[in-house]
């Protein structure tokens, strides 16, 4: 699995789900954003790009 990866999808989908109004599950989206950011010692200053975008390693 590429957490960068993952975790730039969920960005995404949070983006969205805030752009219409659904801020209930945007909610639920950010607390997997801070799941992963805490198992996979991830950033957001270090994953804030769209998810196409492969990261090295």
């Amino acid at each position: 699995m590429n957490a960068f990866s993952v975790y730039a999808q969920l960005q995404d989908v949070c983006r969205a789900l805030d752009a219409a109004e659904d801020h209930a599950i945007a909610a639920y989206v950010e607390w997997a954003m801070t799941l992963m950011a805490e198992k996979y010692g991830l950033t957001p200053d270090a994953v804030d790009a769209p998810a196409e975008t492969e990261r090295p390693g």
